[in-house]
């Protein structure tokens, strides 16, 4: 399901993530823990394809991250930060539905 192999990146030029390997089958929990300062946020942006990583790979489903489209990827995986800076006061369920939105079609 999830497949990460060799990840090493970080911002600019210093390195967060220094060869970090680990896979995830369907049904498994994974949980990811460290103090902080220690890659957590920066794993999750290079997994959800914010980040962009300098080496190694990152496959989902069996298909390469880099091999998504923003709407295939949107369909596959979904993140909702801790922190939001909405303009607006939504609902939780107004909310979550903006998480559907790739699976729309038209009018």
């Amino acid at each position: 399901m999830l497949e990460v192999k060799g990840l090493t990146g970080g911002y600019d030029n210093k390195s967060v993530l220094d060869s970090v390997s680990f896979d995830v089958q369907k049904g498994e929990l994974f949980g990811i823990l460290g103090p902080n300062g220690s890659g957590k946020t920066t794993l999750l942006s290079m997994l959800s394809g914010v980040l962009a990583y300098k080496q190694g790979s990152i496959r989902i489903k069996g298909k390469d991250l880099q091999d998504y489209s923003a709407k295939q990827l949107a369909r596959v995986i979904a993140v909702l930060p801790q922190h939001s800076s909405l303009a607006f006061s939504y609902t939780v369920k107004e909310t979550v539905s903006l998480g559907r939105y790739a699976h729309q079609t038209g009018w």
